[in-house]
């Protein structure tokens, strides 16, 4: 879990790198620098999402990777509170997924798997492995799920991603999970993220969750005793049980550190949590 943060960490500053470029971000993503991974594409949407990220190899662990960003700056919070739900029926039927979040798939989607094809038919034997923080974390699952969908095995790593769509969806990306891929959706202390959109509105979370517990809103190392799992869409065991114990401020510092701050060299992404909330 910790090596793929440093990816989803690393979508932030090299969503603009041209082809056959290596993955930089200083000591924001040491391991992924010293693996030599390097840019097959990356996109960064010109319309409303301002969604972005990279498709890189790594040579040294025989693995593609999708690298999503997470929400860099107001825009990308318009389509993460842009709340109403979109069909996916095309999944299953009954499916619905957070509107701003499947635009911003449907965006990235074509020279997402354009490039991920590329680097299959170049590298057929490698592993496929998506990664995303925040908003980039919930468009992760979602094109995990499509991806698994066709049968294809994918490993989905997600830090502090908020709940992506209903029951439907939930239950059948965590059924996919287990015949697909492996699904690790990592959750921090009070991290408010995650806990969004509620419950009531009929959001659901992929399971399980691995939360990260104790300590200080920002802490980055826990030991594997300091790690929960929670199994179930809707539980209240691990990061949804925490309202009402922290400061929006907490749980906003939360947010930004997932084994290490999440953060492209001396910038950080913003969290701008509605005043209603």
């Amino acid at each position: 879990m910790k090596f793929y943060v440093q990816h989803a960490t690393a979508a932030v500053c090299n969503s603009n790198d041209t082809a056959g470029q290596r993955i930089s971000c200083g000591r924001f993503c040491r391991d992924v620098e010293a693996d030599n991974a390097t840019v097959v594409e990356s996109f960064v949407s010109e319309s409303w999402t301002d969604i972005g990220g990279y498709v890189a190899v790594d040579d040294v662990r025989e693995e593609i990777v999708l690298s999503i960003r997470g929400s860099s700056n107001y825009w990308n919070w318009v389509a993460d509170f842009d709340i109403p739900f979109a069909s996916c029926s095309s999944l299953v039927e009954g499916c619905k997924v957070h509107r701003g979040f499947a635009s911003a798939w449907s965006e990235l989607s074509g020279p997402a798997t354009r490039a991920i094809q590329a680097a299959r038919s170049a590298q057929p034997n490698y592993s496929l492995v998506f990664a995303g923080h925040s908003l980039g974390g919930a468009v992760a699952s979602l094109a995990a799920a499509y991806f698994r969908q066709n049968e294809t095995s994918v490993d989905d790593y997600t830090y502090g991603s908020p709940r992506v769509g209903n029951h439907v969806f939930a239950n059948y990306a965590t059924k996919q999970s287990k015949a697909f891929g492996s699904q690790y959706r990592v959750t921090h202390n009070v991290d408010i993220v995650p806990r969004l959109p509620l419950l009531v509105l009929g959001f659901r979370h992929i399971s399980p969750e691995y939360w990260l517990k104790g300590g200080w809103p920002s802490q980055n190392d826990y030991p594997i005793s300091s790690i929960r799992v929670c199994d179930g869409i809707a539980n209240t065991r691990c990061n949804e049980g925490t309202w009402g114990t922290s400061s929006l401020e907490d749980a906003g510092i939360a947010h930004l550190h997932y084994f290490q701050p999440v953060s492209c060299g001396s910038s950080a992404v913003p969290v701008n949590v509605p005043d209603e909330l």
